[in-house]
């Protein structure tokens, strides 16, 4: 999760920036939506991530209700990221950080089967 906060991470966004890659062409490689790969597009839009994504959704319904439908999508991100804009708790926290790990290493798998 850390990782993904201070944009240390694999993410196309990212490895262009480093390696030089135009902004516009560092697009997510799991999904059709040719959208820039950021956090926000990995957390919160990617196609292929769906089913972790509502993993996510659910827990934060759970704990804040029906609330947290209405807020801005980059309010929902900075919450998983555990941001610190509200406290959870411990439980919670676990539950968010274990399926944003999962939501990682199946990108990875996916990613790995791709270029082999």
């Amino acid at each position: 999760m850390m990782r993904l906060v201070t944009n240390e991470n694999d993410l196309a966004e990212n490895t262009g920036r480093i390696d030089g890659t135009p902004h516009c062409h560092r697009i997510c490689m799991l999904c059709d939506t040719y959208e820039v790969e950021t956090v926000e597009h990995f957390l919160m839009r990617c196609s292929t991530l769906t089913v972790y994504r509502n993993r996510l959704l659910t827990i934060l319904e759970n704990k804040l209700g029906i609330i947290y439908r209405h807020l801005p999508v980059r309010y929902i991100m900075y919450i998983i990221l555990g941001l610190p804009i509200t406290d959870l708790g411990d439980v919670w926290w676990t539950r968010i950080a274990t399926t944003v790990y999962q939501m990682v290493k199946y990108r990875k798998t996916l990613l790995e089967a791709f270029n082999h």
